[in-house]
């Protein structure tokens, strides 16, 4: 693969790529950028998905912005210019969860659980696409009510 020289300034990543998880090109871009020794462009990431769960994921992984792809140009740029101000940005109306234990996140893996979870999977369903027992999903379940001060399925819903 030929690395584009120089990186751009700003890069626009999506949540889903085709079969792939777009948020996996992140850690992948940080590791060429630090192997190069070239500064890390920013990054947006502009999706469909409005899942509160999954727009903190995208910034856990690394992402500077997070923008749907309903939002009005003005909001594109306005997101692209606070990313060139070194800053962050996430349109307040997405209420990204308040977390119960001091800050810690969710991991990957829990917010995938979530996401299904908002799909009106049941946990037998996500054992089975995520090719775990529902005993480890129950697990996860129990850690994720934990972080997010829930304390079932519903409450997840109303996140």
């Amino acid at each position: 693969m030929e690395l584009l020289e120089p990186l751009p300034d700003i890069v626009i990543l999506d949540v889903s790529l085709g079969k792939e998880d777009g948020l996996d090109f992140i850690p992948a871009l940080k590791d060429i950028c630090a192997e190069k020794k070239v500064k890390m462009p920013g990054i947006l990431v502009c999706s469909i998905y409005e899942d509160p769960f999954l727009i903190q994921r995208a910034l856990d992984c690394g992402g500077n912005a997070y923008v749907s792809k309903c939002a009005e140009s003005s909001e594109i740029i306005t997101a692209i210019d606070k990313i060139l101000a070194g800053e962050s940005y996430v349109n307040p109306k997405f209420k990204i969860p308040t977390l119960n234990n001091g800050g810690e996140v969710l991991t990957r893996r829990e917010n995938v659980i979530v996401s299904l979870i908002k799909q009106s999977y049941s946990k037998k369903q996500i054992a089975e696409h995520l090719g775990v027992s529902v005993r480890t999903i129950e697990n996860h379940l129990a850690n994720i009510y934990f972080k997010t001060n829930t304390k079932s399925r519903d409450d997840l819903l109303e996140l």
